[in-house]
């Protein structure tokens, strides 16, 4: 029976447009929708969480193969 690689190959396709989407907001978001709002701050502790989420995302499926 053959790996399932094309699951693999989707699961990395929707890590990767999910960090792109969050790129996107960690450039376009703070500098134009809440310029000079206090709410900047709630922002990026909230694009920082997910990005640590994303990463850990990222790696929970490595495994240590002999």
């Amino acid at each position: 029976m053959q790996p399932t690689v094309p699951s693999r190959r989707a699961g990395f396709a929707l890590w990767l447009a999910t960090a792109a989407v969050l790129i996107a907001a960690g450039i376009f978001v703070p500098y134009t929708v809440l310029a000079g709002s206090a709410l900047v701050f709630a922002f990026w502790s909230v694009f920082g969480l997910s990005i640590i989420l994303l990463i850990l995302w990222a790696v929970s499926g490595w495994r240590d193969r002999p």
